[in-house]
């Protein structure tokens, strides 16, 4: 009918939807320390590889995560691929593995695995070495409250 509702706040207890992870988990680093991009810095190969692309990801939801829930994000380098350097074209893709878990139980909640492929900006391929250091079993953690 076009009336407007009031709003509800959810309730202790009420379970939180599908996708709201993306909103409570994320780095809190400071403008300062970021990318031009306005990307992190804590999962990136170094320069020149700073054009940054989603290749892919999927989620898998195993445990509901509630409101008051208090919860924490570990975050770890699942694999580092390094492709077209010998095409001139050089990427690096980088797979981040997420668990989301409820702190008291430490049980995970949600599995979560994002792909993202770097780029040299142009310009810069020259400077690429092939000796790259990979950053293998790097660890973030972001908690929620």
């Amino acid at each position: 009918d076009g009336s407007a509702r009031a709003f509800s706040p959810p309730q202790d207890g009420a379970q939180l939807g599908f996708g709201h992870h993306l909103v409570f988990f994320h780095p809190r680093n400071p403008e300062r320390v970021l990318r031009s991009d306005g990307t992190d810095t804590d999962f990136c190969p170094p320069e020149p590889f700073t054009r940054r692309m989603w290749a892919g990801g999927r989620m898998e939801w195993k445990r509901p995560l509630c409101v008051g829930d208090k919860a924490a994000a570990e975050a770890t380098i699942g694999a580092v691929t390094k492709k077209g350097f010998e095409k001139g074209t050089p990427m690096v893709f980088v797979t981040q593995k997420i668990a989301y878990r409820k702190r008291e139980s430490d049980e995970v909640c949600i599995e979560e695995e994002r792909a993202h492929v770097y780029l040299a900006v142009a310009g810069n391929k020259r400077s690429v070495k092939e000796g790259m250091d990979t950053a293998a079993g790097r660890v973030a953690v972001w908690e929620a409250d």
